[in-house]
């Protein structure tokens, strides 16, 4: 069986890079949604103390369904 060394190829750096981006947007993407849930629990006065409001955190979804 022949051996074919991947760790020199540029395509293996780009695979790589890649995946860490990926790994990297999911799990900011994860952060965002534990963050907005968080929000989602505090009451009208406490968003409001941290100038917030429920329409923020709706914009914030869309937002981030969006891709934007």
């Amino acid at each position: 069986m022949a051996y074919y060394d991947t760790s020199r190829t540029g395509a293996h750096t780009s695979l790589r890079r890649a995946f860490r981006i990926l790994l990297g947007q999911i799990m900011a993407w994860r952060e965002d949604a534990d963050s907005r849930h968080t929000l989602g629990r505090l009451s009208d006065r406490e968003l409001s103390d941290i100038g917030l409001n429920r329409s923020d955190l709706e914009l914030s979804r869309r937002d981030d369904l969006r891709g934007a």
